[in-house]
């Protein structure tokens, strides 16, 4: 009567060995991603990391609707994400892993860690996604490489157009959670990864303003954009220095910090600083530059712009009217600083424009309004 408690306790240590070895087993052919995790070892199956990351996208990257339409990132109701500017998206990527950074090295970061473990899954997301539209890139480009190279692009007439090198502009990426897929086995610190090909692209033309061949090249010195055919009379040394003069007494008559009245009243005046103005606001506002074609036109426009204040306003190129004029000589180290410093601010608002996330000249608009003016 003793021996059966015994047998059975026995038997219930051996199944549960077995049960025990069984589930070791199980677990071990389950592939370890290391993705979503909480602190500590788990292995995770495709299913877990699905359910984990089907909702985290890359920083930036907003659903699409009638606010966000045409937006540089886009995100579909499958999780798709569209991708129109890899550059402004490198950018956003880079500026949100410097903030997690940031974050991670304050000292009250123990009471951000929600905060910081979703960021935290945002920039692996991203940072994903930036290896997946680089790969995809490379793989267009190869493609066009060969496609250039064949025997039907080389026989074909020059007008077809066929000759003309394509460039990417338009990305779609679909996520991966297979964990033995190539994607995958790129992202060892996600166990997914995104896979991007081309949507869309368009011919590569150095000449990036499509208006630029119905208008006359003649550029005006003032705003850097194509003037008038009729001729203008170039500006004496004379007539220059008077310029310089009043800019001048307008500089000094503005006695704050900054010259606040005197940069509005600059931008009112020379049409160089009211382009680049405009410009930089627009690119720092919601939605930016655009992208595609529109972008590359106000970039072009503010290039011109800023090489038509250098022509005529660096320090450094007005030597002549310092040397022929007595009355600028008067004041050279004056009006050299007051110069000096407006181009430094014109090459402020050119950085502005190229990359808006690094912008920090401040806008025209935190100044008091127009009646405060010299």
């Amino acid at each position: 009567a003793m021996s059966t408690p015994r047998g059975f306790s026995a038997r219930a240590r051996l199944l549960a060995a077995l049960v025990l070895l069984a589930a070791g087993t199980a677990a071990a052919t389950v592939p370890y991603t290391g993705v979503g995790k909480q602190p500590g070892d788990r292995r995770v199956s495709e299913g877990a990391v699905r359910v984990t990351w089907k909702e985290i996208h890359p920083p930036g990257c907003k659903p699409a609707n009638a606010e966000t339409a045409r937006r540089w990132c886009e995100i579909d109701d499958d999780g798709v994400i569209t991708v129109r500017n890899p550059v402004r998206f490198n950018e956003v990527m880079k500026l949100e892993e410097r903030r997690l950074e940031t974050m991670r090295a304050h000292p009250d970061a123990e009471y951000n860690e929600h905060e910081l473990y979703h960021l935290g899954k945002q920039v692996r997301a991203g940072r994903a996604a930036t290896n997946a539209l680089k790969r995809a890139t490379d793989k267009f480009d190869a493609a066009e490489r060969e496609r250039l190279r064949s025997p039907g692009v080389k026989k074909a007439p020059k007008a077809s157009g066929a000759h003309k090198r394509r460039v990417a502009e338009i990305y779609r990426c679909r996520k991966d959670f297979n964990p033995n897929s190539e994607a995958a086995a790129r992202e060892a610190d996600t166990g997914w990864g995104y896979v991007c090909s081309v949507s869309e692209y368009r011919a590569f033309n150095p000449g990036t303003n499509p208006e630029a061949g119905s208008r006359p090249n003649v550029t005006d010195p003032a705003n850097g954009q194509n003037a008038p055919t009729r001729e203008r009379a170039p500006e004496t040394d004379q007539q220059k220095c008077a310029r310089l003069r009043h800019y001048k007494h307008k500089y000094d008559a503005d006695t704050a910090k900054g010259k606040p009245k005197f940069r509005r009243w600059l931008a009112n005046a020379h049409a160089g600083f009211a382009q680049l103005e405009k410009l930089r606001d627009h690119a720092t506002s919601d939605g930016g530059t655009g992208v595609g074609k529109v972008r590359e036109v106000i970039e072009e426009r503010a290039s011109k712009a800023y090489k038509a204040i250098s022509r005529e306003l660096h320090p450094d190129k007005l030597a002549s009217i310092f040397n022929t004029q007595a009355e600028c000589a008067k004041d050279r180290v004056g009006m050299t600083a007051m110069l000096k410093e407006q181009f430094d601010r014109a090459t402020d608002l050119r950085n502005c424009v190229m990359k808006p996330l690094r912008c920090e000249a401040a806008s025209l608009h935190n100044v008091r309004a127009a009646h405060d003016e010299l």
